[in-house]
């Protein structure tokens, strides 16, 4: 039998580096600034002092900060961004990558929730805000956040995922945790996270049934 609560862990911490990777659009993200990088801030950094009132060079700033982990930074770069320009929606984005690396997810929730007021997030979006319920623990918000996701992209096989780990977590093995890992296996068969799950969902299900 499979830790079902270990796999859960380890597959959220994958969805988040996943969404954190589709909202910073980097391949990784380091933990200091090459010089490169560092030469990119001081050269921002001589640009605010001469004009101070362009949020976007904040925002060019924080990202490198948000990209190189120093987080302090980067949330001061991002909150002058969005005081210079409220309507700047992946500020919040960015806000909600810093929350949710300080482990707030009910912060990083809030920053999504306003910029979703600015513009309709994406479907990745919404199924990123609903791996922050499910670290809440808030399975059933979460579920919703995956379905409005699929309504919009249906054919994302990792969000059939989500929810079944979400509804399983809520109320146990069930037909639509089943088939949503069915769901999933039939967009990508070589999804081994859905296989291994689907299979012991599958053995509960029938224990119950012969219990019954």
């Amino acid at each position: 039998m499979i830790s079902l609560a270990n796999s859960w862990l380890r597959f959220r911490a994958a969805m988040v580096a996943v969404f954190t990777a589709l909202v910073c659009s980097l391949p990784a993200l380091a933990q200091t600034l090459s010089a490169e990088k560092q030469q990119e801030v001081d050269a921002l950094t001589k640009q605010i002092a001469a004009n101070g009132s362009d949020y976007s060079l904040y925002a060019k700033r924080g990202f490198i900060y948000l990209h190189g982990r120093i987080n302090d930074a980067a949330e001061d770069d991002f909150d002058k961004a969005l005081n210079l320009n409220p309507k700047w929606q992946k500020g919040y984005i960015f806000r909600a990558e810093y929350f949710l690396g300080k482990g707030l997810p009910a912060d990083a929730v809030g920053q999504m929730n306003e910029a979703e007021k600015i513009a309709p997030l994406k479907p990745s979006m919404i199924a990123w805000r609903g791996t922050m319920y499910a670290q809440m623990k808030n399975y059933r918000a979460a579920i919703d956040e995956f379905s409005k996701a699929l309504v919009l992209d249906p054919r994302d096989y990792k969000t059939y995922t989500s929810r079944a780990f979400a509804d399983f977590d809520l109320n146990g093995p069930s037909a639509s945790v089943q088939r949503d890992l069915e769901s999933s296996l039939a967009i990508n068969p070589d999804y081994e996270v859905s296989r291994k799950f689907l299979e012991e969902i599958k053995r509960q299900l029938a224990l119950r049934g012969s219990i019954k």
